[in-house]
């Protein structure tokens, strides 16, 4: 389920946007014809993508992209007249927002809406595969620093201090690391 916020000075252009998303399995879909009540919903919600529909009342559209984009968190779609288009872009260059022009072409628009949600499948994946090197980059250090207690304490070389750990963590079902914890924890006592 992805969901999405569209914001559009009229009500008609959002809900012509939303029958854009839909296909793509956005089943939560809001809206706001104000900035600042996006900014005050992307604080409180998890959007995963918010469409602004530019001009908005008090603004291009850009500044409030940025605003949005400084928030680790949904991607953003701006749609704009081609006469701001120059201006959008300037302003936008260096961020990773997808900027489209008006009169919205169905098909394009879906190659677009569908580059983004790609996009954003593929950085989640990154992500979490980012977090398991993180955590077993943590657990080698920590059975670096075990065994480097072994070798002094127990004065073990580092190829039986390695044994150690692994016979202890295949003998008590445990992980390496958690073995190399508890070492660390013992010792640290001494």
């Amino acid at each position: 389920m992805r969901s999405a916020l569209i914001i559009s000075k009229q009500r008609e252009n959002a809900n012509g946007i939303a029958r854009f998303l839909r296909p793509f399995q956005f089943d939560h879909i809001e809206y706001t014809d104000s900035a600042t009540e996006a900014r005050r919903r992307i604080g409180r919600f998890g959007y995963d993508l918010v469409m602004i529909n530019a001009p908005l009342h008090h603004e291009l559209g850009a500044d409030l992209a940025l605003d949005i984009l400084s928030v680790d968190g949904p991607d953003v779609m701006l749609i704009c007249k081609r006469e701001n288009l120059a201006a959008a872009e300037q302003k936008l260059q260096n961020a990773p927002c997808f900027v489209v022009t008006t009169p919205l072409n169905k098909t394009v628009f879906s190659r677009d809406l569908r580059f983004v949600i790609n996009a954003r499948e593929r950085r989640k994946q990154l992500e979490k595969q980012n977090q398991k090197l993180t955590k077993k980059i943590e657990e080698l250090k920590l059975q670096h620093r075990a065994k480097l207690v072994l070798m002094e304490k127990l004065e073990m070389t580092e190829d039986e201090a390695h044994r150690y750990i692994q016979k202890k963590a295949m003998d008590n079902r445990r992980t390496p690391g958690q073995i190399a914890e508890s070492i660390l924890d013992l010792y640290k006592k001494d």
